[in-house]
């Protein structure tokens, strides 16, 4: 047993870094065994460690500064999806009934969830794994990283499929619509992009993105519930134009916690 926790350990400071245990716990207050639960499943579900030996694969073929920025693509979902399952999950039932419920999802839809996204996101994950072939990166391999952040989505996806009893595609359809119709890819982009100096800020930020993320499950169940996005839309349409409106408001020039926690609280608002 000492010997699997040190392995686990190991794992956890080589993928999420020297700062993982410190960092999540300051982000959720969760104990450490409930952080390497989140880890685990979060490794396994993803099928992270055969990711990265495909990474390590790469040694001396590719420019070493190119290696560095997958690893930091694949500790960036480490970091981000420890969180989520942290404050989404219960490990009562035993880690392994968690991997198999994410990972038959995440294996479902991760091959075609490029179709489903919005044109600009289809482009954007298009033109990075083309970036990541032409310096060298394995077909394969480049599509896998290019689309790591469409990846992370997919736990959402998840969850409102088992709360609304839809199937993952439909589920997935309607979710990333209501990404493309509210900005939701260019409000996390430039969430993580924000520099913060403060501890309290920091945890102010990832509150609010938690708040988001919360409010995009419950639009897309609310859709699904209306029978898809477009009625939805045509049900809501003076409250959703005057919430896109204040959001975007917010949203147009420099960004700040304030800014964005407020953007968050009117999705939120507008879900319920």
């Amino acid at each position: 047993r000492e010997i699997i926790a040190t392995m686990l350990a190991n794992s956890m400071i080589n993928r999420g870094g020297p700062t993982y245990l410190t960092r999540i716990a300051d982000q959720t207050g969760a104990e450490p065994a409930h952080i390497a639960q989140a880890f685990a499943v979060v490794r396994d579900a993803y099928g992270l460690t055969a990711l990265n030996t495909e990474i390590d694969a790469l040694d001396t073929r590719i420019d070493g500064g190119l290696q560095l920025r997958l690893y930091a693509a694949v500790q960036n979902l480490v970091l981000e999806q420890s969180v989520w399952f942290l404050r989404n999950v219960d490990f009562a039932d035993g880690l392994e009934a968690q991997v198999l419920r994410f990972r038959s999802g995440i294996e479902a839809l991760a091959p075609s969830l490029s179709e489903v996204v919005q044109d600009a996101m289809r482009a954007e994950v298009s033109a990075e794994a083309a970036r990541l072939g032409e310096a060298g990166v394995p077909v394969a391999l480049a599509q896998r990283i290019a689309r790591l952040p469409l990846e992370a989505e997919v736990p959402d996806i998840v969850l409102v499929a088992e709360q609304s009893g839809r199937a993952l595609p439909e589920v997935a359809s309607v979710f990333f619509k209501v990404a493309g119709h509210f900005r939701l890819g260019a409000m996390e982009t430039k969430a993580r992009d924000l520099r913060i100096l403060d501890y309290y800020d920091g945890l102010a930020l990832d509150r609010a993105r938690a708040t988001l993320a919360g409010a995009h499950r419950d639009v897309t169940r609310n859709a699904l519930a209306a029978g898809g996005f477009e009625t939805w839309l045509e049900e809501n349409e003076a409250r959703v134009v005057r919430t896109a409106r204040a959001a975007n408001e917010i949203m147009e020039g420099d960004l700040t916690v304030s800014k964005f926690s407020v953007a968050a609280s009117l999705l939120a608002e507008l879900a319920q």
